[in-house]
């Protein structure tokens, strides 16, 4: 319990310290330079509210979903040129939105993250224009960290440990309605995910990962298909506030990153082969502490070998497929990031900020 609460207050001490910057709705660009070419006007940064923390973000085909504090959630059709903020029900304003889901239908799920009965799951069938909510912490050891979905409307949601062991729900239904599912395994005491960019769980129709951490040995959980859950081990270090705290996947690759909270060490990041059930570590990040995002970009003219992007408090990083060397992209306090191939990708996080890192940037070195 003390290991729970001290890992959660890290968090909010972290959400708290967001400071303001900028003006709303103002506009920056620029260049970056990676080896010797320069990406022009590469990226673009737009502050939506100065005020709020982003924490979430996510983009499907042209449509940009951006969540995060004082119950901010903003909405993009045009690949986040433009945002509207969408308006949630009466008594969300002060909870962290740190996980969404847009589907193509225009139904939307958005996560709020905190002990107890704000841990909640609002969902909309109407593209945001009426909400329901369909979930909400049933005591108060509950605490939603992350989700994740498939684009046929199946989804996973990720939580700490409670006595009941391990966190697990499932939809069937794209978020409507929802149910808690056992693991064959325990928990270790205190053990649960981590709410920092809602990529602690990662799901396609093949399988299911997500990475536990806050314990003396973080572990993947893993299903396959069919298939019952597997805990399998890992390399990353263990103890409160360390661990796994963002996972990707493509085809039979795992990317697993994280870290510790606690110590100013480099952050950590790993693949895991699928196939052959084998660790291995990428290049030591450039950011310390631990990395709180990340996301795969393609493009295509190296369809099948993604660049990585990761970010935390201190900047954004990519890993291209040629150069091996991780590369700055931007120094901004991102905490969330998404990409969509051949367009380039997006990070979130302090102040309200939303920072679009063009193709050009992004396929420099592929």
């Amino acid at each position: 319990m003390l290991q729970h609460k001290t890992k959660r207050n890290a968090f909010k001490t972290l959400v708290h310290k967001l400071a303001t910057a900028g003006c709303i709705g103002s506009i920056l660009t620029g260049s970056l330079f990676i080896g010797s070419t320069a990406a022009q006007a590469s990226v673009t940064s737009t502050v939506l509210d100065e005020l709020a923390g982003f924490q979430s973000v996510t983009w499907t085909n042209d449509t940009v979903l951006v969540s995060g504090t004082h119950g901010s959630v903003y909405l993009s059709h045009d690949n986040g040129k433009n945002f509207n903020r969408l308006n949630l029900p009466m008594g969300t304003e002060a909870l962290q939105f740190r996980d969404n889901q847009w589907f193509e239908d225009g139904h939307i799920v958005v996560m709020s993250a905190g002990e107890g009965e704000q841990s909640r799951l609002y969902y909309s069938a109407s593209k945001g224009n009426d909400w329901q909510l369909v979930k909400q912490g049933e005591h108060e050891h509950v605490f939603f960290d992350c989700m994740s979905f498939t684009r046929g409307g199946e989804g996973w949601l990720y939580g700490d440990s409670d006595d009941e062991g391990l966190y697990i729900l499932h939809t069937q239904n794209a978020g409507k309605d929802w149910s808690r599912k056992a693991l064959p395994f325990n928990a270790a005491p205190s053990e649960g995910g981590f709410a920092s960019s809602g990529t602690c769980i990662t799901a396609n129709e093949t399988l299911v990962a997500a990475g536990t951490g806050n314990s003396g040995k973080p572990a993947l959980l893993l299903k396959k298909g069919q298939q019952d859950w597997q805990r399998i081990s890992s390399l990353f270090e263990g103890g409160e506030a360390a661990g796994m705290f963002s996972l990707q996947v493509s085809e039979n690759t795992l990317y697993a990153f994280g870290g510790s909270l606690k110590h100013e060490q480099p952050a950590t990041a790993f693949t895991f082969d699928l196939t052959e059930s084998v660790w291995q570590a990428l290049p030591t990040p450039p950011l310390k502490g631990a990395i709180y995002g990340s996301a795969l970009y393609f493009s295509a003219s190296h369809n099948a070998i993604p660049s990585i992007l990761i970010s935390n408090p201190q900047g954004v990083f990519a890993l291209s497929p040629k150069t091996k060397q991780w590369q700055k992209v931007s120094e901004s306090n991102i905490w969330s990031l998404a990409c969509k191939a051949d367009e380039g990708c997006i990070g979130v996080g302090k102040g309200g900020v939303v920072e679009k890192y063009s193709h050009e940037l992004l396929s420099v070195g592929q």
